[in-house]
């Protein structure tokens, strides 16, 4: 396959996969809730059944919800949890704006590294330098990539 296609379908295929999450993540937010508790409640138990069963203390659940709502919580709770409920924790990361940003971002970070590399290059001419960086930012094979994390 053509290193662009191979590219496109890489970002076009995170794109989904971020979009598909973000939605769920922010439109079924429970309000006023951490999600243990709402799936707790959902499953009609109380603080207590879910400490039993995760194998700590009904404080300890209350400490766990109120954490989860200050980003204080580990995946190593998470998952003691996950298996009390019967549940599988999911991590995600998307793009802060929405659709379509991974491709942006990819490509100011590329502009920014050729451009550094180009300043480095002694006797080019506007054009030459302005082609230069043209060129580099649009070849976006895998090594190209690599770099432009430097």
């Amino acid at each position: 396959m053509h290193k662009d296609l191979t590219y496109l379908h890489r970002i076009v295929r995170l794109e989904i996969l971020c979009a598909k999450y973000k939605r769920i993540a922010v439109e079924y937010r429970p309000t006023g809730k951490s999600w243990i508790e709402y799936i707790r409640k959902g499953l009609r138990m109380n603080q207590a059944q879910l400490g039993r069963l995760a194998g700590v203390s009904k404080q300890a659940v209350s400490k766990l919800e109120a954490r989860e709502g200050t980003d204080e919580l580990s995946f190593k709770t998470l998952n003691k949890l996950d298996g009390a409920m019967d549940m599988e924790v999911v991590y995600g990361l998307v793009p802060k704006e929405g659709t379509g940003e991974l491709d942006k971002f990819v490509n100011r970070r590329s502009l920014a590294y050729a451009e550094k590399m180009v300043d480095g290059m002694m006797g080019l001419t506007d054009k030459e330098r302005k082609d230069k960086i043209f060129w580099s930012v649009m070849s976006r094979d895998d090594r190209w990539l690599k770099k432009i994390w430097e």
